[in-house]
């Protein structure tokens, strides 16, 4: 049996991407791999003409893989078939890695993703291990910076710490902003509403500040080990071909390295300021967002409810 973690691919309409993916992962010695894959749309004319899910059957007659895949019958869009697809994934395993279609690594980003559950599976304050580092190297053979804001385009966690990201969209959930300033509050409140009215279709913001909310960590590697490059015609919510896109991998694995945080390479205000943009044009927006609550009747949950009646496949 492999030594390395089992890895999830979230997938839409990239299926050349997503066979590169699986063909990296196998090449490497990753024995497990998920693949959900979202309904297409009905009015979606990009659909390729063969199913990905035939060319992952013939892919798995080809190699020794464990390839397990969720079609879904409907189009989930990004929030849900995100989330529902992780919670299928941890639904059968105890710790792994997240990829989306639009990703591509290297067998370094894998050595380094499985070295990194295994170093951090004990320490509780660290929430997930994430691929990405747009701002070239930083930190030492001896440690690793880290955010408290989570850096999500290629990440891995455990089943336990998803127990607690998980929250905000299965059930109404009271964020914990205590920690916050009143700019990064008024930020996250407008974005958290426009995502469970789903008025934004996306997941990220949500998980985002329920992570800052739990005080837990990001750990970042040294260099970048995860490239972006879903700025296409099946992109959902990147409109431009904009850093940090196609940045590319510039990591390796360090072997003999070791897996510790250092308490002064935190470089949370760069993932703030450069990632999050949180700004003060957010802060305008709330209070209009307020009184626009007042004048209507407002049914909290969407998010949470298209959620829960999504059927995850048993084990």
């Amino acid at each position: 049996m492999s030594h390395f973690p089992a890895f999830l691919i979230i997938a839409y309409q990239r299926n050349q991407n997503v066979i590169e993916l699986i063909e990296t992962l196998s090449e490497s010695g990753v024995s497990r791999v998920y693949v959900a894959i979202d309904g297409a749309k009905d009015f979606n004319n990009l659909s390729p003409k063969t199913p990905l899910s035939s060319q992952l059957k013939i892919l798995q007659d080809k190699k020794s893989l464990q390839l397990n895949i969720w079609q879904r019958e409907r189009n989930l869009g990004p929030a849900v078939s995100v989330v529902t697809a992780i919670e299928w994934f941890f639904s059968r395993e105890e710790s792994g890695v997240i990829l989306e279609d639009d990703l591509r690594l290297s067998k370094d980003s894998i050595m380094y993703f499985s070295g990194a559950l295994d170093a951090f599976v004990n320490q509780k304050s660290v929430g997930i291990i994430s691929g990405s580092n747009f701002w070239g190297e930083t930190g030492t053979q001896d440690s690793l910076p880290f955010s408290t804001y989570p850096l999500t385009w290629g990440w891995a966690t455990w089943r336990d710490r998803w127990e607690l990201l998980r929250r905000p969209f299965f059930h109404r959930h009271t964020f914990d902003f205590t920690s916050f300033t009143m700019l990064e509050r008024c930020f996250w409140k407008t974005g958290i509403e426009k995502c469970i009215d789903r008025k934004l279709d996306a997941w990220d913001i949500p998980f985002a500040a329920n992570f800052k909310s739990l005080n837990l960590k990001a750990v970042i590697p040294r260099r970048n080990l995860v490239s972006n490059v879903g700025f296409d015609d099946y992109a959902g919510n990147t409109f431009e071909n904009v850093w940090p896109l196609n940045t590319p991998i510039t990591g390796s694995f360090c072997r003999g390295c070791k897996f510790a945080v250092s308490e002064t390479l935190d470089i949370t205000d760069k993932v703030k300021n450069d990632i999050y943009q949180i700004t003060y044009e957010s802060a305008l927006v709330r209070p209009f967002r307020s009184i626009q609550h007042l004048l209507r009747f407002r049914k909290w949950g969407h998010l949470q409810r298209a959620v829960n009646e999504v059927r995850i496949p048993a084990s």
